[in-house]
């Protein structure tokens, strides 16, 4: 092996630009931090070529703290030709050179030699060309680092070659994978991820039951499907690679495009209540559609990471739902406030609806979804109402809020799924079992004896059956405003 400071072949200038069918890349391998020379780590240098090739230069980037040994080139034996001399010693057709331009961006060039007396290609048509031996800082952190190869050229012959596109692989130091987080930010592997890359990283993700989001921003192509470990994964993608033409053509929900100002626009999400959804950016989203087992007649719970309008909210619940917040704690009772204006990102609120719903599909219509901040709950003096993201999870004592207006405390096997809320309650077992909950905008009726476990019918004026067969002294509770025959008596409720 050679180091030269500067390559300059005549052919490699005339080499035509394009995308080429050859590919050239690290095979995804792992390391250790503090590794040495005496450890004899490497990393394969693959490549795919559907010609004759004599000749490699590539722009190698590692990440900080990974580095070449001072003789890091190795040939392959079975893709690079030799003889044996009389002595027993291999000649190599190809020699090889690179150049250390600092903070682990690296030159290196393989071509044939004249010295045999005659110039030879490499043999096959793919598997690994050298092995690049390196070592690795002490200091180095486990994590899943980018590794990329840029400006790639490729000659055929004397006077004709191609450029490659960019590409990307990876190096797992310390046996850390993807498999932990609710972010993956892969931003940095740039250009195209060989089919190896993309298998390697989506088993990792597809371990991630946690996993929120994956950003491919960098990405041009992914030369394979990547598997995710569920529906509602957020992909940021780059506005108009390859990559993002390909999942706009086949339809594809929850991508998030970037376009030259580094803002994000999405086509559609769907958040499905039965996983985890978030996102480290803003979004702005032309539709968004909430995916939930129905609606319960009366109140239900709601938390949503972005703003939803009075006006889009009866579009998609029906004209006579609407919302209300946490507002105070009085003596024994948890107030609730009206909002007239919709529902908040990040606000867990109380939904009432009139009637059941089987929907398992919601159009929230266009929404612009914030970033991860806080939690998103309401929290005054002792009691946190609070809305979860994470998919289904632990309700074991929490206060859940059935459609009849009541609080109920979770058992043992209570889970409380995404884009819902609870309580968390702070005042010892007596007071939380006391609790109540009570509506600013007040019930009022004819002065009339209310009869605590006394049963009644509740009926809208047109005769429509509202509620059966319930106690008299919660028979108002919840009720929307308007006018109802309540026990054989009109009732007003404002």
């Amino acid at each position: 092996m050679k180091k030269i400071a500067l390559f300059i072949i005549a052919f490699l200038l005339l080499a035509l630009p394009g995308r080429s069918e050859d590919i050239l890349q690290i095979v995804p391998f792992d390391a250790e931090a503090g590794s040495t020379p005496d450890d004899a780590g490497y990393m394969s240098l693959e490549l795919r070529n559907t010609r004759p090739v004599y000749v490699l230069q590539f722009d190698i980037y590692l990440p900080d703290g990974l580095r070449l040994d001072e003789d890091a080139l190795v040939l392959n034996e079975d893709r690079c030709p030799f003889e044996i001399d009389r002595r027993g010693n291999k000649k190599f057709y190809q020699l090889t050179a690179y150049r250390d331009f600092g903070e682990g961006h690296y030159r290196i060039l393989l071509y044939a030699s004249v010295e045999l007396g005659k110039t030879m290609p490499l043999n096959g048509g793919s598997g690994e060309v050298m092995k690049l031996y390196y070592v690795t800082d002490p200091a180095m952190k486990p994590g899943v680092y980018p590794i990329v190869i840029r400006k790639q050229i490729i000659g055929y012959s004397g006077t004709e070659g191609a450029r490659i596109a960019t590409a990307s692989s990876y190096v797992r130091i310390g046996g850390a994978t993807l498999s932990e987080g609710d972010h993956a930010d892969l931003s940095a592997m740039v250009g195209t991820w060989p089919s190896f890359v993309v298998e390697g990283i989506g088993e990792q993700l597809a371990a991630n039951s946690r996993l929120r989001s994956v950003d491919l921003s960098g990405a041009d192509t992914l030369n394979a499907a990547l598997v995710l470990p569920h529906p509602n994964v957020l992909r940021f993608v780059k506005q108009g690679s390859y990559y993002a033409g390909q999942l706009q053509e086949a339809g594809a929900d929850n991508v998030a495009e970037a376009d030259e100002s580094g803002s994000f626009s999405s086509r559609s999400l769907v958040l499905d209540e039965d996983y985890p959804f978030g996102s480290p950016k803003a979004v702005v989203a032309e539709s968004v559609v909430l995916r939930r087992s129905g609606l319960s007649a009366g109140w239900n719970t709601l938390c949503l990471p972005f703003d939803l309008s009075g006006e889009a909210l009866q579009q998609a619940f029906g004209d006579e739902s609407r919302v209300e917040t946490f507002s105070e704690v009085a003596g024994d009772e948890l107030r609730f406030a009206p909002s007239d204006d919709g529902l908040r990102a990040n606000s867990p609120v109380l939904l009432y609806v009139p009637e059941a719903s089987a929907a398992e599909r919601y159009d929230l219509g266009p929404a612009t979804l914030l970033a991860e901040t806080d939690a998103p709950e309401t929290a005054i003096d002792g009691a946190v109402f609070r809305g979860n993201y994470g998919g289904p999870v632990s309700a074991t004592g929490l206060y859940g809020i059935t459609p009849d207006d009541r609080l109920m405390r979770g058992g043992e096997n209570a889970r409380l799924k995404s884009f819902r809320a609870a309580f968390a309650l702070n005042f010892g077992e007596d007071r939380n079992n006391r609790l109540t909950l009570a509506h600013d905008s007040g019930t009022t009726g004819l002065a009339v004896p209310v009869t605590a476990g006394k049963r009644v019918e509740v009926y809208t004026l047109d005769g429509r059956l509202v509620r059966s067969s319930v106690d008299e002294a919660e028979a108002r509770r919840g009720l929307a405003k308007g006018i109802y025959i309540i026990g054989n008596v009109k009732t007003i409720i404002h």
